[in-house]
């Protein structure tokens, strides 16, 4: 069993999601923000979530889930 079963759709929605986060300035675990293991596996889960979707629509998911989380 996989934990995400389409990789290279996980990798283009974590690289989406660490680009704005680092544009954001919050991706740093020197500054107290999540890190890049925890918003990998913060993006597995939504990958989870939605197991056929597209890489765009994941990112918009993932925004979405942890908002309202």
């Amino acid at each position: 069993m996989c934990i995400v079963c389409y990789v290279a759709v996980w990798i283009v929605c974590h690289v989406a999601v660490w680009m704005v986060m680092l544009g954001k300035g919050i991706y740093s675990n020197a500054l107290g923000f999540l890190g890049g293991v925890s918003w990998a596996m913060l993006v597995a889960r939504v990958c989870q979530l939605y197991p056929n979707a597209a890489s765009a629509t994941l990112v918009l998911k993932f925004f979405l889930v942890f908002s309202k989380w």
